[in-house]
């Protein structure tokens, strides 16, 4: 298994474990950028501006990213929900209509109660943007709307890294793009959550 934990660099410098975790990071950016497909991240978008409610799911350390996202929506005044708890969110998946969306995180595609997040919520009519690594997985095969991360990170692992900064920069291309087009519309909301945010730090 040394192959699967190689990420503990036993015996290398804390100025060589920093290098390689950066570099590792920058290469998990880089193939996720190749594999980008424009025309699926708009689809995302026009989903995601034209649902009523939006609905995101992940266990794990996907559920770190499924939060991020919710954070970002709900800020610019979209009706985001995300609940740690996976009863909560198979509850929401199966709750949802044909004017709603569900955004599905799951690195490896193959998380039992994703999965069946997934089938809830096609069944309920829902239009479903699945993110996942790069592979021929159930979870992206049922979506209506496949984005994908880079494939790099071993589905072995005490820690996930490289995925999750990869899952979060893709979060943040979505909401940068959202943002983007519905500028005129939310730059109020900003202004006003970002004096909130200084508020509660004094």
């Amino acid at each position: 298994l040394v192959s699967e934990y190689e990420y503990l660099h036993t015996g290398c410098s804390v100025e060589q474990i920093c290098s390689i975790t950066l570099r590792e990071g920058i290469r998990s950016l880089q193939h996720t950028l190749n594999l980008l497909s424009p025309e699926a991240v708009e689809k995302a978008v026009d989903t995601i501006l034209a649902a009523r409610r939006i609905r995101l799911f992940g266990v794990g350390n996907s559920a770190v990213v499924a939060l991020d996202m919710h954070n970002k929506l709900q800020r610019i005044g979209l009706d985001s929900h995300f609940s740690l708890d996976t009863h909560c969110q198979l509850t929401a998946a199966a709750t949802l209509t044909q004017e709603d969306c569900a955004v599905i995180f799951s690195y490896d595609g193959t998380t039992k109660d994703m999965v069946d997040a997934t089938r809830y919520a096609l069944d309920s009519g829902a239009v479903v943007i699945t993110i996942t690594r790069y592979s021929n997985n159930p979870i992206c095969e049922k979506g209506d709307i496949a984005l994908y991360v880079a494939a790099n990170e071993s589905l072995v692992r005490s820690a996930a890294m490289s995925s999750r900064l990869a899952m979060l920069s893709m979060v943040d291309m979505i909401f940068s793009c959202v943002a983007s087009r519905c500028h005129d519309d939310i730059l109020g909301l900003l202004k006003r959550t970002a004096h909130i945010i200084r508020e509660i730090k004094k």
